[in-house]
């Protein structure tokens, strides 16, 4: 059921069915409390499989968390031949390749957290006394011409000293924010004043009267690092009216585009975390299905960013969106911010009640 190729462990074969139950490859050593990461890719129509932690081995099954693979359960965790449920299915809409994905599983008192790609998954708290030490597997579900592969497979103990404990970092906490925009000018900002203007201590970026040619960018003068930022947005116009707030963001060189992270605004993309003019995608962001939930439309929206070293969160109106964390050692983690208007059919991106805490 198992092999070794190119310096992966492959479970199942595409040639066809090799078993009819789930199968695990299990190292023979327990661990408790641990950072565990590795890289996995699944191959074959259906194809499912999972790292279980702090499992116990029962006859042909093994017992415990499941760290979920496969579609509809990508980056879930399941209760694998004990309570045999999800206890907590993924909380953000993961991004996975077709080709190698990175899994990260950490393991804390009652505490276990999963990444799939940088984005966070699951935060799970255990109440129901289960055990906090077992045995580490891989599974392959082989009903079918499926492979599951793992590969890079490290694994840190964590001391007592260095367990993470949750922390409440309330919205409802104002101290020590300062305004990024004072209402009144743009002082500390500058762009293509011809797409932005102030109007009732708002940012006004875009028009109603004609479309919009092309991306545009107010940009701070000063770069930020890790920090938190709160603001105010309302968009107005139809329904593909699109903008954004650029964090940790470069500019470009005599061109009007910027190249970094936005926390995006839109139909189809309230919430996601897009990288503009670099990778070009959705890093992270909620289920499609979901984007919208959060949204008073046609109304004021409270975005609230936080920044702290390869960690990014949002929330808006109180509901998170993204927790992502950055794997790309050569991404910067500094830049100025930009509140933007897209390109298109006339529309007005609002931005009110900018204010930020620089993190230490």
């Amino acid at each position: 059921m198992w092999r070794i190729e190119g310096g992966a462990i492959v479970g199942g074969s595409l040639a066809g069915p090799v078993g009819g139950q789930n199968e695990f490859l299990t190292y023979e050593t327990e661990f408790e409390n641990f950072d565990l990461r590795q890289q996995f890719r699944l191959r074959g129509e259906g194809a499912n499989g999972g790292v279980n932690v702090r499992s116990q081995r029962r006859e042909n099954e093994v017992a415990g968390y499941q760290a979920d693979l496969g579609n509809g359960f990508w980056g879930g965790l399941y209760d694998e031949a004990r309570r045999n449920r999800m206890l907590q299915p993924a909380m953000f809409w993961p991004l996975v390749s077709n080709d190698w994905n990175d899994y990260r599983i950490r393991c804390e008192g009652d505490r276990i957290r999963v990444w799939l790609n940088g984005t966070l998954t699951v935060d799970w708290t255990e109440t129901e006394g289960m055990p906090r030490s077992g045995l580490i597997a891989l599974q392959i579900q082989p009903t079918g011409p499926v492979e599951a592969a793992y590969r890079r497979i490290r694994l840190l103990p964590l001391s007592v000293d260095e367990i993470e404990r949750p922390t409440d970092e309330t919205a409802a906490d104002e101290s020590e924010f300062e305004p990024l925009f004072d209402g009144r000018s743009f002082d500390g900002w500058h762009g293509n004043l011809e797409m932005f203007r102030i109007e009732d201590e708002q940012i006004v970026a875009g028009t109603l009267e004609r479309p919009i040619p092309r991306n545009e960018f107010l940009r701070t003068d000063r770069t930020y690092g890790d920090f938190e930022l709160r603001l105010q947005f309302k968009l107005i116009g139809t329904d593909g009216a699109n903008a954004g707030v650029q964090i940790r963001t470069a500019e470009i060189p005599d061109h009007h585009e910027v190249s970094g992270y936005q926390a995006d605004l839109g139909n189809g993309w309230w919430g996601c975390l897009y990288d503009e003019s670099r990778r070009n995608r959705v890093l992270a962001g909620p289920a499609p299905e979901k984007r919208a939930e959060p949204i008073r439309v046609g109304e004021w929206n409270d975005y609230r960013i936080r920044c702290e070293g390869p960690r990014i969160r949002l929330w808006i109106n109180g509901v998170p969106t993204v927790d992502y964390t950055e794997s790309d050692p050569a991404i910067p983690l500094e830049g100025i911010i930009a509140p933007q208007v897209h390109s298109g059919e006339p529309m007005e991106a609002r931005y009110r009640h900018l204010r930020i805490k620089v993190l230490d």
